[in-house]
């Protein structure tokens, strides 16, 4: 849980959240332009998923069989 939450911060408010606002307050694009930059948010999530889905981290085996 703690891996999720650290993905979407990092994501959030290091990747998505400042280009957005330089988009609109310095930079003066349009809607549309500001829309992709927040959107790198989302690349980057994706990204820092993949190694964890790929290391199979987040499997966890419920089935556990009794001792005799």
């Amino acid at each position: 849980m703690k891996a999720t939450a650290a993905i979407n911060v990092i994501g959030m408010w290091f990747v998505g959240v400042p280009p957005a606002w330089a988009a609109v307050n310095i930079w003066n694009r349009p809607l549309y332009l500001v829309f992709i930059c927040a959107l790198m948010e989302e690349e980057t999530k994706a990204v820092l998923v993949l190694y964890p889905v790929l290391a199979r981290y987040w499997l966890k085996n419920l089935a556990v069989e009794a001792e005799a």
